[in-house]
């Protein structure tokens, strides 16, 4: 699962010659401008244009789900929650979640920490989470996490 912003990783994953990718996005805009760019290749993609909050996701339909600042977007604390329902909805277990978040304020940074948090707290293990540093040693404000889809039982997990 890929978000269609302007970024190239699925010509990528095409060119390796990975199968079943989805790509989502709220803008039609961004996937029909994905889709030109991609000429024939992008009939090997499934093309969603919905809110992600809303979409209507197979259960444990992923291996991988990779967010590049949609995230970031969502600054209510309920489409936090949906979104995270969503993301553990969909990805199968033992898949993985790379999260890539812009932080342009306190509430974002808390909004990505409760992300990270929220998806390896009670079901999944947290396996790297780091803010970007640049040259400067400044914070870029970023904020990325992998996150390895392990689940092991605790039974107080709130964002089942």
């Amino acid at each position: 699962m890929l978000a269609a912003v302007n970024f190239t990783l699925v010509d990528d994953l095409l060119a390796r010659r990975y199968e079943n990718i989805t790509v989502l996005d709220i803008s039609q805009t961004a996937i029909d401008a994905n889709r030109e760019r991609l000429g024939r290749a992008s009939e090997r993609v499934h093309w969603l244009v919905a809110d992600i909050t809303k979409a209507d996701l197979q259960p444990s339909a992923y291996d991988v789900w990779h967010d590049r600042a949609v995230f970031h977007f969502l600054t209510s604390a309920q489409s936090r929650i949906l979104y995270v329902r969503k993301v553990v909805q969909a990805v199968k277990p033992g898949g993985h979640v790379i999260v890539s978040t812009f932080v342009s304020s306190p509430e974002i940074t808390r909004a990505s920490s409760l992300l990270i948090l929220g998806l390896c707290g009670c079901e999944y293990h947290l396996c790297w989470h780091s803010d970007c540093v640049t040259p400067l040693e400044t914070s870029q404000g970023n904020a990325n996490g992998f996150i390895d889809l392990a689940p092991h039982v605790c039974g107080d997990c709130s964002y089942q």
